[in-house]
């Protein structure tokens, strides 16, 4: 009996210890995703020029939530990746210490979108992302005068040196640095980069993040980290391969994308006899002079056709606007691309 309880003593530390990571991740999923059989993975750079898998884990059917638990130093961006059906690319940034909640379905992709649940330097994010949502969309608007394009730029710019300021979390300041208007590597010794990522150097000592912004030539990544890279491309890789379609005359075309409406739509599900499928894109001005043709098509077909419309927009704002202008609402307008987050 001494022996038995000398050993649970032993290695009770042991199991805590091997139990207890820094982060710790807890996936909600769809009811669609709860019922796929796959892995999900996390992963970042954890170094300057080192890529890692932090940790993955198996989704059985019926499985409703699963924890991702991993180690990191300093805070970094965190990439999600479902590797049969769900995100690709889903990110966020983390620090240490932290126990969050996500809850991901098969439509999400790009930069988390909603207030996480035991994160408040995503939900900092967010907050402040949302606050200058008017201004970065003005400052990209090439319908806009020049002088007000440099304008919008302008109190974009100070609107991020502000929250660099303000801000107590380094991560955060790395990422307003990277997003400042007209912010290159090549340019970080131009102002005002340069007096900026000073201050944050300061602010933030001896912070990788940070002190990566000063890093020309970083030391080329390790073989672990290539083999990571490889393998999280390799995944990426056959999630987007899509079988070669018949394109013989007369053959039947099967497309799956999701409606404006988030909703996906099968071009099986069309009750119309016909089903016109266009490529376009708001900023395609050769797209756009088809457009009186498409509707022309409809108008004449009527019921039996249906124009499945399939943009390259990352922009929502602008498709949306697009389509207004064009006066297509009743075209069903579908997106084959993910919905720019940065």
């Amino acid at each position: 009996m001494r022996h038995t309880l000398f050993l649970i003593l032993i290695w009770l530390p042991l199991l805590i210890c091997a139990t207890d990571k820094n982060v710790n991740i807890t996936i909600k999923l769809s009811t669609e995703l709860s019922q796929t059989e796959q892995w999900i993975y996390a992963s970042g750079y954890i170094g300057a020029n080192e890529y890692a898998i932090l940790d993955s884990v198996k989704v059985s059917k019926g499985d409703i939530k699963k924890k991702l638990s991993f180690d990191i130093s300093q805070g970094m961006s965190i990439y999600i990746l479902c590797a049969e059906k769900g995100p690709v690319n889903l990110f966020f940034h983390i620090e240490p210490n932290t126990n969050c909640e996500i809850e991901i379905d098969e439509n999400m992709d790009g930069r988390y979108p909603h207030p996480m649940k035991g994160n408040d330097m995503q939900n900092e994010l967010l907050a402040f992302d949302n606050k200058i949502l008017y201004i970065g969309k003005k400052s990209e608007d090439q319908s806009l005068p020049e002088d007000s394009i440099r304008y919008y730029k302008a109190k974009l710019t100070e609107a991020y040196i502000k929250e660099i300021h303000k801000t107590q979390y380094p991560t955060l300041a790395w990422v307003y640095i990277l997003w400042l208007p007209g912010y290159a590597e090549e340019r970080s010794e131009e102002e005002p980069f340069r007096s900026v990522i000073q201050y944050a150097q300061q602010k933030f000592p001896n912070n990788d993040l940070i002190e990566r912004l000063s890093i020309t030539s970083p030391e080329p990544a390790t073989a672990k980290s290539k083999a990571a890279s490889e393998r999280i491309r390799a995944l990426i890789k056959k999630r987007y391969y899509v079988e070669p379609k018949d394109t013989t005359m007369g053959a039947k075309l099967q497309l799956a994308f999701p409606h404006i409406s988030k909703k996906k739509i099968n071009t099986d599900s069309i009750a119309e006899e016909y089903v016109l499928v266009d490529f376009w894109a708001s900023w395609c001005v050769p797209c756009r002079k088809e457009t009186p043709f498409l509707k022309m098509a409809k108008e004449r077909y009527k019921d039996k056709l249906a124009v499945y419309a399939v943009t390259i927009d990352a922009d929502t704002l602008k498709w949306e606007k697009a389509i207004e202008e064009d006066s297509t609402r009743y075209f069903i307008h579908v997106r084959g691309v993910s919905e720019r987050s940065e």
